[in-house]
């Protein structure tokens, strides 16, 4: 009775080295049982090129699909090189392909969100940008009750003009960005262009969201600063 006794208070090594192999065999399972483990923040391993294309279609919340030819719109990157970044996320897994355009899957998502956090994070806590980012703030309250007016068809010449005024001093005030962001260069080319189309007569570049419409490029703007500063939508 008392060697049974010790044996259950003192392991033999016998049975100390079988509880070892056992923790460590579980230790090998344990990504396919799904116990907890600490998750790893997503490491980036998009390039610069890539990630421009995965963040067009990140940034189109209005659209289930996206074209080769709207990213290459949105971007200003070549068609070839567009469908070479497409190709390349779609052998990663990160994308679908449909007859109607290419699908942005979670795994993509994610290394999208990966390359904000890992590439601006100083941008994120430099006080100048949180600054510029409200009074963008209230510039996008002012534009959006303007565009509201535009749909109810109240007074259409004086609301485009006021839109335009809008979209001009957004265009101004990006400028002042593109030193820390080059990228946002593209909104500033992307909104002119669309306002030459309403200055045109092409009433559908104010807020069609079949066309590369002030509208639509306010919005992408908004959402991408949004995840470069880290904030979700609906903060301020």
């Amino acid at each position: 009775m008392q060697a049974v006794l010790l044996q259950a208070i003192f392991p033999t090594a016998r049975t100390m080295r079988s509880a070892a192999r056992n923790v460590s065999a579980l230790a090998e399972l344990t990504p396919y049982l799904g116990f907890n483990r600490a998750r790893q923040p997503t490491r980036p391993t998009l390039s610069n090129t890539g990630f421009i294309a995965l963040n067009a279609i990140y940034l189109k919340k209005t659209m289930t699909t996206v074209t080769a030819a709207t990213i290459s719109e949105m971007t200003a990157l070549t068609p070839e090189t567009v469908s070479q970044s497409l190709l390349a996320a779609t052998d990663e897994g990160w994308l679908i392909n449909c007859p109607t355009g290419v699908i942005l899957l979670p795994e993509g998502a994610e290394q999208v969100l990966a390359y904000y956090r890992d590439i601006y994070a100083d941008v994120r806590i430099d006080p100048s940008l949180i600054g510029w980012y409200q009074n963008f703030e209230l510039l996008t309250t002012l534009f959006m009750a303007t565009v509201s007016k535009c749909q109810r068809l109240e007074d259409v010449e004086r609301i485009d003009r006021c839109l335009l005024q809008a979209a001009e001093k957004l265009v101004k005030n990006i400028g002042q960005l593109v030193a820390q962001i080059p990228r946002y260069v593209t909104y500033m080319r992307r909104l002119e262009r669309s306002m030459d189309c309403i200055h045109s007569g092409l009433r559908d570049f104010v807020c069609k969201p079949t066309v590369d419409s002030m509208l639509n490029i306010w919005l992408e703007f908004h959402e991408d600063l949004l995840t470069v500063l880290g904030r979700p939508r609906g903060t301020t």
